[in-house]
């Protein structure tokens, strides 16, 4: 695909244009569902039904479609054909949205995340609507001061299209929130919520020593091109200096020699308990030897024992090329790029991400996937299926011979497992009531005094981990997990 005005970095008006992740692995040529929907803002582009993205594109009238075929050279002329059919063009009122987009990971001791619900302007222009979340699994997470599972919101006539809501962890695994409205319109999708262990801290590094730990990290010499590897000069070296560490790589021969920090250890990871290493690429620094065809690399790995990896870097061109933070995979599957430009993460193709400066970059690995983030802002998920002998890593690889790249990283750390943790008591109201909710496992207490205490568990039992409470006027009531 191509787009116009190129405000995204590898996304082109003309020529090769980008190929959007969903859809690297669609390479037949034939029946296939296209679908555009432009919204006033941006244009989501849809392949037989799965989403291959949003792209700007802020016109909000005077909107035309079309459809075409093109063949590219005059010299040796090209020949093409293409055949559409079924075409529907549709105004479709927007739906209520519940974000973030990519749904919510949180730790079973978390307090602070939360979710929005956006509703379109005509739902309650004239009168008031409401909104109801639901939990489909009341056992993993629920709205805050949900009754039953459930959380009605109120947005007045007139007011505002926006209300956040907070989510209470109560146990370890997946959910997802439903929305329902009334009047009644449509749901873009659910919201899905991830509750997973509070990790343990496995690895930390800050590089103030005068040479990197071996009991922690190996060098690794492997070009990142290993089926045409080229190699770094003998003065390449990884060394620390103002406590980071710095990989300094001078290619003798192409293609892609460099160096890399591999954890001797090994970790594994699991959806309820995930790994995750994040560290500071603090510089991304090189000189051009042989002109604007340098190319660079810096960037963190993760690997299997078998030679699986997802290699997450900000990839470096001086020639007009795409350029940017993007990822290569080698997973044995369809759509691997192992040696080549990588698949471009849209959310990181803006100028605060490409300004090689310091971002804290992070992957999260949860035995089938892997997220990239880049200073706490969700890039993308990549198919990551392998759960055991992991190692974690970062490096710097340079394309041509004589070319020099510098990555400089700092305060690297990897989490996971589970940590011990206590239950949680929370409280919010529901319109009269009070719902009380609890996290962990755990026996609901309550006494009415706290001189003397008479504790006593709260019967009959509570179903799942909340309780709605009507407040006696003038009477005290106090709860506890034991």
């Amino acid at each position: 695909m191509n787009v116009n005005p190129a405000t995204s970095t590898g996304i082109n008006p003309t020529g090769g244009g980008f190929v959007p992740p969903a859809f690297s692995a669609v390479t037949d040529l034939a029946r296939h569902r296209v679908r555009l929907v432009a919204d006033g803002e941006t244009v989501e582009v849809f392949l037989d039904g799965k989403s291959g993205g949003r792209f700007p594109f802020a016109v909000t009238s005077g909107i035309f479609f079309e459809m075409g075929v093109y063949g590219r050279s005059a010299i040796n002329p090209d020949s093409v054909r293409g055949l559409f059919d079924d075409v529907k063009i549709e105004n479709v009122l927007p739906p209520v949205t519940l974000a973030p987009d990519e749904g919510v990971l949180m730790t079973v001791g978390d307090t602070g995340k939360q979710a929005t619900v956006t509703v379109p302007t005509f739902l309650h222009d004239a009168a008031a609507a409401t909104v109801t979340i639901t939990s489909s699994n009341q056992n993993v997470a629920i709205p805050a001061g949900a009754v039953n599972g459930s959380l009605t919101l109120n947005f007045a006539a007139g007011g505002p299209n926006t209300q956040t809501f907070a989510i209470t962890p109560v146990g370890l695994g997946s959910t997802v929130f439903g929305a329902s409205s009334s009047p009644a319109a449509a749901v873009a999708g659910p919201l899905k919520v991830e509750v997973v262990a509070v990790p343990q801290v496995l690895l930390t590094d800050d590089f103030s020593g005068s040479a990197f730990d071996t009991a922690k990290w190996k060098l690794d010499t492997t070009a990142f091109d290993s089926l045409v590897p080229g190699t770094a000069t003998a003065g390449s070296a990884i060394i620390l200096t103002n406590g980071q560490a710095k990989i300094d790589v001078t290619a003798e021969t192409g293609n892609w020699p460099g160096l890399a920090l591999l954890t001797v250890q090994s970790f594994s990871a699991a959806q309820t308990t995930p790994a995750t290493f994040e560290i500071d690429r603090v510089l991304f620094d090189f000189v051009l030897v042989t002109g604007t065809a340098a190319k660079q690399r810096t960037g963190l790995w993760i690997q299997d024992a078998n030679g699986n990896f997802v290699f997450f870097n900000d990839y470096l061109a001086h020639d007009g090329g795409a350029f940017g933070w993007n990822y290569n995979r080698m997973i044995g599957q369809p759509g691997d790029n192992p040696a080549v430009i990588g698949t471009d993460i849209l959310p990181f193709a803006q100028t605060r991400f490409d300004d090689r400066r310091r971002h804290r970059a992070k992957m999260v690995a949860n035995g089938s996937t892997v997220r990239l983030y880049l200073d706490d802002v969700f890039g993308t998920e990549v198919p990551f299926p392998f759960s055991q002998g992991l190692t974690f890593g970062f490096g710097a690889y340079v394309g041509a011979a004589t070319d020099i790249v510098r990555g400089y990283f700092d305060d690297a750390k990897i989490t996971g497992g589970s940590a011990p943790v206590g239950g949680r008591l929370s409280a919010g109201t529901q319109g009269a009531n009070i719902v009380i909710s609890w996290t962990s496992t755990g026996v609901l207490q309550f006494t009415g005094s706290l001189s003397p205490t008479n504790w006593q568990d709260v019967t009959p039992a509570p179903t799942g981990n909340t309780l709605t409470v009507t407040p006696t006027p003038g009477g005290n009531g106090y709860y506890r997990l034991r």
